[in-house]
């Protein structure tokens, strides 16, 4: 199987922390939004911001269907506690 270059965008509240394929001998830079897959594999780390929204992450390789994920991010009631007790 080839290793074919997946190119990850995010958007809404987000951003994409890096990439990875499994791969233990790549020398991939991980702060990227693009990676070649490793055994038809390829990941993306997304972390969403403190903003209530919904983020899509799509995946676009040639010669394939171009993937979506949808995620619903809110503010967590443990980080408005934890906010508040630090600016006290």
């Amino acid at each position: 199987m080839a290793d074919k270059p997946v190119l990850f965008r995010l958007t809404g509240p987000g951003v994409i922390l890096g990439v990875g394929n499994g791969d233990p001998a790549s020398r991939d830079p991980e702060k990227a939004t693009q990676v070649k897959t490793f055994t038809g594999l390829a990941q993306a780390i997304i972390q969403s911001t403190q903003v209530t929204g919904t983020l899509e992450l799509m995946a676009q390789s040639p010669g394939l269907k171009e993937a979506h994920m949808v995620v619903h991010s809110k503010l967590s009631r443990y980080r408005r506690l934890f906010r508040r007790r630090r600016n006290d």
